[in-house]
């Protein structure tokens, strides 16, 4: 009797396993809705000057860095702000992996810009063990060593 039942909760743990797994690759697939962002953007006014919604991360890596990484990180955050996150109005975004930096500039709720790339980061290493990142609370002004876009989004 006990075998049975240390077979059956092998199974059960490995079939948990393998749905988890397969939910993640699901996610990852599955298209983005932009539905929330768009009906977001419909009103949207810009509020704040650039170097008001820039918030450098910094990251970590294993191995060497590839583009399929790169398409990763822009697509779960692409993801995170669209879905889940329309009231940051969206972002622009550079990453330099040799510096190990990122920097996102989001477009409205910025005094809350770190929480929102906190929340970011945590979600991401919740699905993925590599890059690991970090949000700096370091105040960052836009500029050709950081992030230098500029559109209607912002005042300036």
């Amino acid at each position: 009797m006990s075998r049975k039942w240390f077979v059956g909760l092998a199974g059960v743990l490995l079939a948990a396993i393998a749905v988890g797994v397969w939910r993640t690759q699901l996610d990852e697939q599955r298209p983005i809705d932009p539905a929330p962002l768009t009906k977001y953007r419909e009103t949207f006014v810009a509020k704040y000057r650039r170097e008001e919604c820039l918030v450098r991360i910094d990251f970590t890596y294993k191995g060497e860095w590839i583009d399929k990484l790169n398409k990763r990180v822009f697509r779960n955050l692409t993801r995170f702000i669209a879905e889940d996150r329309p009231q940051t109005g969206g972002f622009w975004w550079t990453l330099n992996p040799a510096e190990g930096q990122m920097f996102v500039q989001i477009s409205d709720d910025c005094p809350r810009r770190y929480d929102h790339m906190r929340d970011w980061a945590a979600s991401f290493a919740r699905r993925h063990d590599n890059p690991r990142f970090t949000v700096s609370d370091d105040h960052v002004k836009p500029g050709p060593d950081t992030l230098d876009h500029r559109t209607e989004d912002w005042l300036d």
